[in-house]
């Protein structure tokens, strides 16, 4: 099977957790035998952070568009509309941006596809099925959808456009249970799928007597979905009590974010510069792991979580906020790992709990680490596998 991955994003130079699902879907897919290409969309170039298989194929879009450009493509034309538009209200103004990128991209993506000639495509998400749709108006490439966030969080971004092209779509695959009910009554008669994220499978055992203690966060350093300065205020409050207890944030800081600077601000704030630590990207994470204690995830939202499955799997409790989509449905309070309401007091009363709680810390990471073998790779690697199969089939 010819496989066509495509993703109209950035992808080298960021290591985020789409970034890994990208590359090892079209790794394992080649190591099963298919004939597997990457294509991404960027104007920049980066470092590929995930290693690929040699025998992938990765193309960048851009190398197809005007000026190899994508980013800066937009005339004055266009953002002076666009602005006009956002005064009319953000339904309107996402709608005609989508729209005008995936029109914009068409000579791309017909050529894309053209040179791949794939028998199915696979898309990162809703703007790429936009994108391929709009390059393929006669149908002939069968599309499967991926989601990498929670149902409410993507309905929330998507515009009308795209919803349209989606419908166009053959399959859309959700991440949690939850998300098929949304999605049904949102686009009903869609073709939906249930295939969660692979978790690794760690041989971890943690450390019962040490001198000093880690609770880790690994995420990009995002203010409005990942939320590291919730950690950093809610450790402040019991910092002083526990000094043989630290505090690593492990993640990517975008060049353009100010929230790195903000996070540092809080750390020299709560005079905490010997127990809170921005430790940039993790080259190998289970390293990171290995020697944690406390995996802390205080997002707003997520997909999966992919950082935090991992984290299970390695034997870590995790503390995060029970009004978390997908989280609150990965994490059983009191089993493994502690959900808690909402607010900088309650995560700190949580993270004291877990920290003078010790033995009960280390039974709840060992039950985390059984409860991510439903997730081992084989088994979501077959699905993956079948669901590819029977999209071939339908479309003869």
């Amino acid at each position: 099977m010819n496989i066509l991955i495509a993703w109209i994003a950035q992808f080298v130079g960021h290591n985020g957790g789409m970034d890994k699902v990208f590359v090892r879907f079209a790794n394992e897919m080649r190591r099963r035998g298919h004939t597997v290409t990457l294509a991404y969309c960027t104007e920049h170039e980066g470092k590929i952070y995930t290693p690929i298989h040699p025998a992938v194929r990765v193309i960048n879009i851009a190398q197809y568009l005007p000026g190899h450009k994508w980013e800066s493509h937009k005339t004055t034309a266009f953002k002076i509309k666009r602005e006009i538009l956002r005064l009319v209200g953000k339904t309107y103004m996402l709608n005609y941006t989508r729209k005008w990128g995936s029109y914009y991209l068409q000579p791309g993506i017909q050529k894309l596809l053209k040179e791949v000639q794939p028998d199915v495509v696979v898309t990162m998400d809703a703007k790429a099925t936009a994108a391929i749709k709009v390059g393929d108006p006669k149908n002939r490439y069968p599309v499967i959808t991926m989601s990498h966030f929670n149902a409410e969080y993507i309905l929330n971004d998507i515009s009308a456009f795209e919803k349209k092209m989606l419908m166009r779509g053959n399959v859309v695959q959700v991440l949690m249970p939850h998300d098929l009910q949304i999605f049904k009554q949102a686009f009903p008669g869609i073709h939906l799928v249930y295939i969660p994220n692979i978790v690794p499978q760690y041989d971890i055992s943690l450390a019962e007597k040490k001198e000093s203690y880690k609770i880790v966060n690994v995420a990009r350093l995002d203010k409005k979905q990942k939320r590291q300065h919730l950690l950093i205020e809610a450790f402040a409050q019991i910092a002083n009590k526990y000094p043989n207890w630290k505090v690593e944030f492990w993640g990517e800081e975008q060049e353009s974010s100010k929230y790195g600077d903000y996070l540092r601000s809080l750390v020299k704030k709560y005079q905490l510069e010997k127990q809170v630590f921005l430790m940039g990207n993790a080259a190998h994470v289970i390293d990171v792991y290995e020697n944690a204690d406390i995996f802390a995830f205080p997002s707003l939202f997520e997909g999966f979580g992919l950082a935090m499955t991992e984290a299970m799997s390695a034997g870590l409790p995790v503390i995060a906020y029970q009004s978390c989509p997908a989280v609150n449905e990965l994490v059983r309070n009191g089993e493994n790992g502690l959900l808690v309401k909402e607010g900088i007091d309650a995560l700190a009363t949580g993270l004291e709990w877990l920290i003078t709680h010790k033995e009960k810390r280390i039974t709840m990471g060992q039950q985390a680490q059984r409860d991510m073998a439903s997730y081992a790779a084989e088994r979501i690697w077959n699905q993956w596998e079948n669901l590819l199969i029977q999209t071939l089939r339908q479309k003869h």
